[in-house]
């Protein structure tokens, strides 16, 4: 109760009686305050200070009241309820409201000249609070609102709209205001946004500083700028905003300076950083993960301080207190002037740095904004270095105006409704499966319960209590930023499904329809599977187990292999005749002229409105030159490759010695077929395999590698997708990287590769050789969804893992083909060095961060053991020469003949592919490999309970592992002397004589017998 005031310690100064009375009363008042029950403490609460107890002496309390038969009429009011002491302070503290004065202050007032919405809504709300309105509060101070505001033209908006309810009215209300600020902003030629650090105003007679800007004593030592560098002309001792030869340039310039002041003592260095912006604008954004909840931050280099709004700071649920001591007035954009609540440090995860950032807090609605020093600091920008594309001023405005009048499509808590239901077609064939619910870990289960009632709220799924034939597996994963994602596990289920075998739209049909278009729209369907219904039927069959009950999807669930293909045919019959291409849940609008773009634009969201579509804004493109749509990038100059795809090729560093050299021209080889001239343009580089060649790379030799490359980038060698030919995969990981090809009758689609991460290069070979082949699959998404794909690995393993049920798989594999459901892959073996493109591209990645390195943070185990055995049994792997040979085979990859292998590990080599490392612990799936120098102390563990044979065994086969347990248990519990002392022995049945019967057949007797 350390929040609870404490008496005031005893006094023995003065009237000693009178202190003694006063300290035992609060005492007993803070001891039930701390330990009495819920009534006690609550009214303890109340009295807890001297002056609330002096004031609950003078209450009077009204007595019992009777009738005239006797009866209680109203009962006496009891100076120990709570409910009583509340409403004498309520009386005490809170004077007679007078109903007709509150109402008619609310009924006239009106907005402010320069007052904003949000505050004049906010007042409105707080009026009607002691106006005493009942069940019509809402609909007067909707009222209120509209006429009390100061602008007409929103008036006539609310006015005009059917069924106005006090939320829409507010929802609107907000949006003019945001395209109103908007519309200011870009009016302006040029404009400068500024975050300074204002100094106070000086209690003497002071004036600006000829140096700073600033006001402060005429003392040059005083001068924040002594010392410091100009930024504009890089002299010293002045600031760019009061320097002279910069002076010339800024009156040239038309601005409206919009200035964000931090105020606070002059005696910090605080300079004055801008960026200027002309018509074009964009802004740039990072996000940063705090206290594992991701915040977006606007990077803004004329900002000097960071800030974040209070409702940002309270969904990260930081521990961390705000310092109000250090609270400042800033000016926003417009010259709303308001203050801190103060600031507050931070730990921010920004990529893969951790940095604690101070942000000055805010109590309103705004964007979280990183400045300049922070961004710096971060490595985020680097000045003088980074170019971005500037949306211009026509794109901006249609944002605005689309949000703004199709602001129902872009809603986030609310899913479409696509018509009509999906009918599951199945193949009677196929005998329906019935599965056991998965173990979850125990810290899990409260994320998974909360997720489970959101997909409930949002129609999604629901509780199942009868009986069902179908009965799938749920799969639980964490997401980066702490939530969970809920999945199906549909392998079963799948191979009962009748595919419709709709066609899937390609790159040349929507070429063949755009014609000489100029400007094109790109949409995204939000969540799009999640938009089809299923009948009652077909929602039975995605029943699934969980720890908490079963469940089933109301909508077509992620993961079934008919998915895309009745989204699809769903789609194109909505959208029949509209101006658009469609391909699953990507949307393409095009016009030759931005009027008929426009027109075009509206046709289709108006349509989306229609059909109950929902869009997802943040992946959407509006009015745009050039878009990137299923791997091809449309333009104005017509169809080209997307330079995405052979990113990989353009950024091949140069070999730097002849097995790299031989590595690239083994991957030119097999596309030689396709290359004009290839032994001309490759004689100067196989010089320098020969074996009585010096290694020396010289700038022929580089302008050869160049050629070659960019032969491997265009056509003829890179051929357009098409997707009536058959789609192949080649993958593979090296022990720095992963490469990718898309090939197509064995002529390259695209191409990609990249750096492992450093946590990435310590996996299992065989987690690297899935993900490579994951990561082939999500860059290459919009060649393979949907379709039946072939995957090329040279890792064997990997044949095998993947056919096993989900559950078998090790935890960081489990995640990685979770990600893999959505595809329809097939795996295939083909020897390394048949694997040509991938295996050079995995060793000839770019140099640089990895990207997408996601897994790392995705893997949970759910083995339970405490700190000091984790520790013993890393130590003890670490120092037995087994399990360091096993743990290398596991690494580097195992020899593809069980006879090549030491015969110390062959016991391992049947189940090789289950084999990872985690934290220097060898795992077998989700079970520990015990190192044999533990393995008796284990099984004195797994029998300290003095269990059975298959109990013992169980038990050990659901957390450890190693060859030849089983036999191990029986043997240590067949020894055990506590059991065998009190192990049940069977007693011999003493023999029993039937009498002799006197006469034949007197005696008759039956027994059962096979």
């Amino acid at each position: 109760m350390e929040y609870l005031r404490k008496p005031d310690p005893l006094s023995f100064d003065g009237n000693v009686a009178e202190n003694w009375r006063h300290f035992q009363t609060e005492f007993d008042i803070y001891i039930e305050a701390a330990h009495g029950n819920t009534n006690d403490r609550t009214r303890s609460y109340i009295l807890a200070g001297r002056e609330a107890i002096e004031k609950a002496k003078t209450f009077t309390y009204a007595p019992e009241v009777k009738n005239n038969d006797g009866d209680v009429s109203q009962a006496a009011e009891n100076p120990e309820s709570v409910a009583v002491l509340k409403a004498k302070f309520r009386e005490l503290c809170d004077p007679l409201t007078n109903v007709i004065i509150e109402r008619h202050r609310f009924n006239t007032r009106f907005q402010g000249e320069s007052e904003p919405v949000q505050s004049f809504i906010t007042s409105l709300k707080i009026m009607a609070d002691t106006c005493e309105f009942a069940a019509l509060k809402d609909s007067l101070i909707r009222n209120r609102i509209v006429c009390g505001l100061r602008s007409d033209s929103l008036r006539k908006q609310l006015l005009k709209e059917k069924d106005l309810t006090l939320h829409k009215a507010v929802q609107m209300c907000h949006i003019h205001d945001s395209a109103e600020k908007h519309s200011t902003q870009m009016s302006q030629s040029h404009e400068l946004n500024a975050v300074t650090h204002k100094a106070q105003s000086s209690q003497n007679n002071s004036r600006p500083c000829l140096y700073c800007g600033r006001s402060h004593a005429r003392n040059k030592e005083l001068c924040p700028a002594l010392g410091k560098k100009c930024s504009a002309s890089s002299k010293m001792n002045h600031f760019a905003q009061v320097c002279k030869s910069s002076r010339t340039q800024r009156r040239q310039a038309s601005q409206n300076v919009n200035v964000v002041d931090d105020e606070e003592d002059a005696t910090e260095d605080w300079e004055v950083h801008a960026v200027m912006q002309t018509q074009h604008q964009n802004e740039i954004h990072c996000t940063a993960t705090i206290n594992a909840r991701n915040i977006r931050l606007k990077i803004d280099t004329g900002a000097k301080c960071n800030v974040l709004p209070l409702s940002h700071f309270q969904k990260v649920k930081a521990t961390e207190k705000i310092n109000k001591s250090k609270a400042v007035n800033l000016v926003a954009y417009g010259g709303d002037r308001f203050s801190t609540l103060g600031t507050v440090d931070l730990h921010c995860r920004i990529g893969d740095t951790m940095q604690m950032i101070t942000f000055q807090v805010i109590d309103r609605l705004a964007t979280p904004i990183l400045g300049l020093n922070d961004a710096l600091r971060l490595q985020l920008i680097e000045l003088d270095k980074s170019v971005y594309e500037l949306k211009n001023e026509d794109e901006t405005q249609l944002h605005a105006e689309i949000t703004s009048e199709f602001r129902d499509l872009f809603d986030d808590d609310k899913l479409g409704t696509l018509p009509p239901k999906y009918v599951m077609r199945v193949d009677p064939t196929v005998a329906p499966v019935v599965k056991p619910a998965r173990k979850i870990p125990q810290a899990m289960e409260t994320k998974v319960k909360e997720e489970l009632e959101n997909m409930i709220m949002k129609g999604v799924i629901v509780r199942e209590t009868e009986p069902t034939e179908w009965v799938s597996q749920m799969i639980a994963t964490k997401k980066k930023n702490g939530d969970v994602r809920i999945c199906l596990d549909p392998r079963d289920l799948n191979k009962s499904l009748l595919r419709p075998h709709y066609p899937m739209r390609t790159a040349d049909d929507v070429a063949s329809r755009i014609g000489n278009a100029k400007v094109f729209s790109t949409l995204d369907a939000k969540a799009g599977f999640w938009q089809i219904r299923m009948d009652k039927h077909s929602s039975l069959r995605t029943t699934f187990s969980t720890p908490f009950g079963r469940y089933r999807f109301l909508r077509m669930p992620f993961g079934i292999n008919t998915a895309s293909e009745v989204f699809q045919q769903a789609m194109e019959r909505l959208f029949e005749g509209y101006p658009c291409a469609i391909i699953v849940d990507d949307i393409l609008i095009w016009g030759s002229t931005v009027e008929e773009h426009d027109a075009n634009l509206r046709k289709i969201l108006e349509r989306a409105r229609q059909i109950g579509l929902k869009l997802n804004l943040s992946k959407c493109k509006f009015r745009a030159k050039s878009v990137s749509f299923v791997g091809h990038r449309f333009t104005e100059d017509g169809l080209k490759p997307d330079t995405e795809k052979t990113d990989a090729i353009r950024n091949m560093p140069p070999p730097e010695n002849q097995a790299a050299l031989q590595r690239f021209l083994g991957m030119t080889n097999y596309l030689s077929k396709f290359i004009k001239d290839y032994s001309e343009k490759t004689s100067i580089l196989r010089e320098l395999l020969h074996n009585d060649v010096v290694w020396n790379w010289t700038e022929m030799h580089q302008q050869a590698f160049d050629r070659l490359k960019d032969d491997l980038a265009n056509p003829p060698v890179l051929k357009f997708f098409d997707p009536a030919k058959p789609v192949v995969l080649s993958v593979d990981a090296s022990k720095s990287g992963l490469g990718a090809a898309c090939l197509q009758n064995e002529s390259p689609v695209a191409f990609a590769s990249r750096a492992l991460s450093d946590a990435e290069t310590r996996y299992a070979q065989i987690e690297k050789e899935l993900l490579a082949a994951v990561f082939a699959c999500k860059k290459f998404h919009d060649f393979i969804y949907g379709r039946q794909v072939t995957i090329e690995t040279d890792h064997k393993p990997l044949i095998s893992i993947v056919k096993k049920p989900l559950n078998d798989a090790p935890a960081r594999l489990q995640r990685m083909l979770l990600q893999l459901q959505r595809y329809h892959l097939q795996f295939v073996y083909k020897k390394g060095k048949e694997l040509f493109l991938a295996d050079t591209l995995s060793r000839a990645h770019p140099e640089g961060p990895a990207e997408g390195a996601e897994f790392e943070h995705d893997v949970m185990t759910v083995l339970s053991i405490s700190p000091s055995r984790m520790t013993e049994l890393q130590q003890e792997t670490l120092a037995d020469a087994t399990m360091q040979k096993l743990a290398k085979f596991i690494t580097e990859g195992w020899p593809a003949h069980e006879r090549s292998v030491p015969p110390e590990l062959k016991p391992y080599f049947s189940f090789r592919d289950e084999l990872v490392i985690e934290s220097d612990i060898i795992l077998k799936g989700q079970r520990a490999v015990i190192p044999p120098t533990l393995r008796s102390t284990y099984v004195a563990v797994l029998h300290k309970g003095h269990m059975g044979v298959e109990r013992t065994r169980k038990l050990a086969s659901d957390t450890v592992f190693w060859p030849r347990m089983r036999q191990d248990i029986e043997h240590a519990v067949s020894q055990c002397s506590a059991c065998n002392s009190n192990k049940a022995h069977l007693q011999k049945q003493p023999l029993i004589n039937h009498p002799v019967p006197e006469l034949p057949w007197s005696t008759v007797a039956a027994d059962l017998f096979d």
